[in-house]
C-alpha cells in the first residue's frame, strides 16, 4: 500500500506529520442469492506524528522543502531557522536571526528558501539574509525595502529573488549584483608640522578619491533608474475609471517556469491576479484579471 505524508506547522511551534495510507481496492465478488454480502474492508485511519514541544514563542511562520527535498526548512517567531530531517524531525542545522519591532509593527518572516549551500530568509521589514550552511559565520545581510509581504527565490537560479508588498511593486533582484556594493575610499589627511601648519612642501598631495555614484533608494521615482541589484521593477497599473490611483498591495508571487526567470505571477490584497513578462520590456502586467 502506498501512503502520502503531509507536513504542517502551527502557532504552538509544533510540526505535525499526517500519514494517509491509500485504501486497498478490492474487486467485489459476485454474490449469489440468499448469501450474505461480504463486509467491506476498513478504511485506513490517518496517523499523526508530532514533533517538538508546545511553545508559542517558537510559533512556525514559514515551512518549506529545500531545493533537493531532503530537508524541511522552518522559520519560527523567535528568529530560529532550522533544517529538519523529514523522517524523524531531527534538527540538522539551526540559525538564529534577530527579530524585533519597528515602531508598532512586529517583525515576521515573509520569505524562506533553502538549498544545499545556503538558507535565504526575508522579513516584512525588508531584511534579506543569505546564510551559508557550511560556514555559519558567513552571513550576508541585504535591504530590499520596507513593508514586504512575500519573497520568492527562483527554483533553479537561486540568485534571482522576487519581492512585493504594501506599496511595494514587484521587484526582481540579482543577489550577485546586490552583494557587490561600491565602498567609498577614505580621504588620507595631509601631514602637518609641529606648529600645526600644513607642510605643503614636503608632503605629497593627497590622492583624490574616485567619485562615488550615490545609489538611488529602492522606491525610486524615475522609470529609467534601477536601484542597486534590481533587474526589474514593475509599474503600477493605470488609474481606475474615476481616474484614481490604484493602491499597491502585493501579497503573494511565484515564478511560472523553473527554466525561465522572466515570467512571474502576482496576487494582490485587492483580489487581482497579474502576470508580468520581463522580456517584453513592459513594466506593467501582461495579464491583469480580477
Amino acid at each position: 500500500m502506498s501512503s502520502q505524508r503531509f507536513y504542517t506547522g502551527d502557532e504552538q511551534g509544533l510540526v505535525k506529520v499526517v500519514t494517509i495510507t491509500e485504501p486497498v481496492v478490492v474487486k467485489p465478488k459476485r454474490v449469489r442469492r440468499n448469501q450474505p454480502t461480504p463486509e467491506a474492508l476498513p478504511k485506513p485511519v490517518p496517523t499523526v506524528e508530532t514533533w517538538g514541544v508546545p511553545d508559542r514563542e517558537k510559533a512556525i511562520q514559514l515551512l518549506c522543502w529545500d531545493s533537493e527535498k531532503k530537508h524541511l526548512a522552518v522559520a519560527r517567531k523567535n528568529g530560529l531557522v532550522q533544517l529538519l530531517d523529514p523522517k524523524d524531525g531531527t534538527i540538522t542545522t539551526e540559525f538564529k536571526h534577530t527579530l524585533g519591532k519597528e515602531g508598532q509593527v512586529d517583525t515576521v518572516f515573509v520569505g524562506l528558501f533553502a538549498s544545499s549551500e545556503s538558507v535565504i530568509t526575508c522579513t516584512n521589514t525588508g531584511r534579506l539574509v543569505v546564510q551559508s550552511i557550511a560556514d555559519h559565520s558567513k552571513t550576508t545581510v541585504l535591504e530590499v525595502g520596507k513593508d514586504i509581504c512575500r519573497m520568492r527565490v527562483h527554483p533553479r537560479e537561486h540568485h534571482i529573488v522576487a519581492t512585493g508588498g504594501k506599496e511595494q511593486e514587484l521587484t526582481i533582484w540579482d543577489l550577485k549584483a546586490l552583494i557587490k556594493v561600491p565602498v567609498a575610499e577614505e580621504k588620507t589627511p595631509e601631514p602637518t608640522t609641529k606648529k600645526g601648519k600644513k607642510n605643503s612642501k614636503k608632503a605629497a598631495p593627497a590622492p583624490t578619491p574616485a567619485p562615488v555614484k550615490e545609489e538611488p533608494e529602492v522606491r525610486y521615482k524615475s522609470k529609467d533608474i534601477l536601484a542597486n541589484g534590481q533587474i526589474f521593477k514593475a509599474k503600477n497599473v493605470k488609474n481606475d475609471y474615476l481616474d484614481l490611483r490604484v493602491p499597491v498591495w502585493n501579497t503573494d508571487l511565484q515564478f511560472l517556469n523553473q527554466y525561465d526567470t522572466s515570467r512571474i505571477a502576482v496576487g494582490t490584497r485587492h483580489h487581482q491576479i497579474r502576470v508580468y513578462d520581463v522580456k517584453s520590456g513592459a513594466r506593467r502586467p501582461a495579464v491583469d484579471a480580477e
